[in-house]
């Protein structure tokens, strides 16, 4: 079906680039279906509270399996550009770089494989469920995309006359008029 969707877009003379972001949980190992996920304890040895999106020393906490992910993804021409802490205790995003829709269907399949056994080697598990815990956030997969043209890769989305936008400052008071109660 990809290939079907990306055959329309070659016959108009345009390519997609993508990147998908794969939001997951690390939780602990847990055998018994019948019980419910537990949140592992990381290198600090507690477990994780609050909500601590983007906190560096919340990634920290589970440097010993992310860098084993890289170490897979690295051997598995898995190419990873960031990864972040999202908001629930022990959720990460891995962003992947932009590129071919083909080969990043095949990098994302496989990455899913790559962070199961990565968590397994440290007594965890990666879950990609969309709610694992009722009481945090949700995960979820995003793919960036761009569309450009086969001929010149410009941009369809953009054009190299577009004026500059105006700052946050200038357009936040008319953002922030939308959102009032009336």
């Amino acid at each position: 079906m990809l290939r079907r969707v990306l055959g329309l877009y070659e016959a108009r003379g345009l390519k997609p680039v993508v990147a998908p972001e794969l939001e997951f949980y690390l939780v602990g190992r847990n055998d018994d279906p019948d019980l419910p996920l537990s949140k592992p304890i990381g290198l600090s040895g507690r477990i994780e509270s609050g909500r601590q999106a983007y906190g560096i020393e919340h990634a920290n906490d589970f440097d010993h399996v992310v860098n084993l992910m890289y170490d897979y993804c690295e051997a598995s021409r898995i190419e990873i550009a960031t990864m972040a802490h999202e908001a629930g205790p022990a959720q990460l995003e891995m962003n992947f770089r932009h590129g071919d829709p083909i080969e990043l269907a095949d990098q994302t399949f496989l990455f899913k494989r790559t962070a199961r056994l990565a968590a397994r080697r440290h007594d965890m598990v990666a879950t990609f469920m969309a709610m694992p815990h009722m009481d945090e956030p949700g995960s979820a997969t995003h793919i960036h995309q761009s569309i450009v043209r086969t001929g010149d890769g410009t941009n369809i989305f953009s054009t190299p006359d577009a004026p500059t936008p105006p700052p946050c400052s200038t357009t936040f008071p008319a953002c922030s008029a939308m959102c009032r109660r009336r």
